[in-house]
């Protein structure tokens, strides 16, 4: 019987569209949906980036996210109350269809715990620390403690863990 995966990722900036301004983790999830492609499971996918307007994940996104301390905050608070909705959406749209989950890991976010709650493993990939990333390197956090929190949390409960740099 064909394996049946469900890939997920939450954050609004990452996309499979050819204009998609994070590029790195565009082709890193292209190469992750082929790997799984080439070993011949069935793939259903719930990428935000994906389901949203272009202009989220376009050339410029990135400089919106950290404009000042007020909209990064909103920026904060908007990704805790999508990663809600779309973990649920995401529940939703593939609960049936799925034996795996596979989750490129976001800020704020988190969308493969509602799956395994109902028995589905869930793997979490990461490349780096991202609370830090987004705090440090993008200036694009106010929530800090809150998100490192969270991605701890997720690290320690996902059932596959994945670090890759």
């Amino acid at each position: 019987m064909q394996q049946r995966l469900g890939f997920l990722a939450a954050a609004p900036r990452i996309s499979t569209h050819a204009d998609a301004e994070m590029s790195g983790p565009r082709s890193r999830v292209l190469g992750i949906l082929k790997g799984f492609q080439t070993l011949e499971w069935k793939i259903e996918t719930f990428i935000v980036g994906d389901k949203v307007s272009k202009k989220w994940s376009a050339n410029g996104s990135g400089e919106l996210i950290s404009k000042g301390f007020f909209y990064t905050l909103a920026v904060d608070f908007m990704r805790l109350g999508l990663g809600v909705i779309n973990s649920w959406r995401s529940y939703q749209e593939l609960k049936n269809q799925v034996d795996w989950v596979y989750e490129y890991s976001a800020t704020l976010q988190c969308m493969g715990w509602i799956f395994q709650r109902q028995g589905i493993p869930w793997i979490l990939q990461a490349e780096a620390l991202l609370f830090y990333e987004a705090k440090a390197e993008r200036k694009a956090l106010v929530l800090d403690r809150l998100a490192q929190w969270m991605e701890i949390r997720a690290y320690q409960k996902c059932d596959v863990f994945s670090l890759c740099e």
